[in-house]
């Protein structure tokens, strides 16, 4: 059996080869997660703002109609306004005491930068354990086999 040479020129040990093919599969399935990252990145942060805007805009249209008397509550629960049925479309049903209180419009470009720091720490994450669990399980092979 012949060993294959090292970087140094010494051959390596079979327990060296094994950390060494560990190693190579864990930077690979980092790859892997870091492309999965950064398209999940690319195809939701853009959009993240989408939703608190959607909601602000649906609260002032319900304190219109609030205004204007014209609310209307869910049958089985008196507390919780039916946005359709109020005439604010996209409105999802919300408590009286959501609608007291004078909205405040949140900002996008904030909202963003929340959603890309999520998106870009769940991101880092998801590659440090793709490259640790095969560089561990290599490191833990190779600490049965003899030097």
């Amino acid at each position: 059996m012949t060993l294959e040479p090292a970087p140094n020129g010494y051959p390596l040990s079979p327990a060296r080869r094994v950390k060494r093919g560990f190693t190579r599969l864990g930077f690979a399935c980092a790859a892997i997660a870091l492309a999965i990252g950064v398209a999940v990145i690319f195809s939701t942060v853009p959009g993240a703002a989408n939703y608190p805007l959607r909601q602000y805009e649906a609260k002032l249209c319900l304190r219109k109609a609030w205004g204007e008397q014209r609310l209307k509550v869910w049958t089985y629960n008196p507390n919780v306004i039916d946005g359709d049925a109020s005439g604010c479309p996209g409105a999802y049903s919300m408590n009286l005491s959501e609608i007291e209180t004078a909205p405040v419009k949140p900002s996008a470009f904030w909202l963003m930068v929340e959603a890309l720091y999520e998106a870009v720490g769940g991101t880092i994450l998801g590659v440090v354990i793709a490259f640790t669990i095969p560089w561990g399980i290599g490191w833990i092979i190779a600490g049965f086999l003899r030097d």
